[in-house]
């Protein structure tokens, strides 16, 4: 018998898909790269629900408020929620 190679057949997706994620949780730089990507995608999907107040209404009686219930992060000189609060609404602002 004479010694040739043969090739294997190509993988299957499901291999694929096994071996990339395989990967990826090997290696904790990618992996966290990973989780933030998904992290934004989901809050830029779900920043209706996060984020339900208008991010461009303004309320000038409600200027330069403290830390509340109603903002939990204060409020900034048009008295709008801080731009940390508003940010998973900006997504959406685009669509209009």
């Amino acid at each position: 018998m004479d010694a040739t190679t043969t090739r294997p057949a190509a993988a299957p997706r499901s291999e694929f898909a096994r071996s990339f994620f395989g990967r990826l949780l090997r290696n904790p730089v990618g992996f966290l790269g990973f989780v933030l990507a998904l992290f934004v995608i989901m809050a830029a999907a779900l920043g209706p629900l996060i984020a339900p107040y208008d991010p461009l209404a303004q309320s000038i009686r409600d200027r330069f408020q403290g830390p509340s219930a109603a903002h939990w992060l204060g409020t900034d000189n048009f008295g709008r929620g801080h731009a940390i609060a508003r940010s998973p609404r900006l997504p959406h602002l685009y669509q209009r």
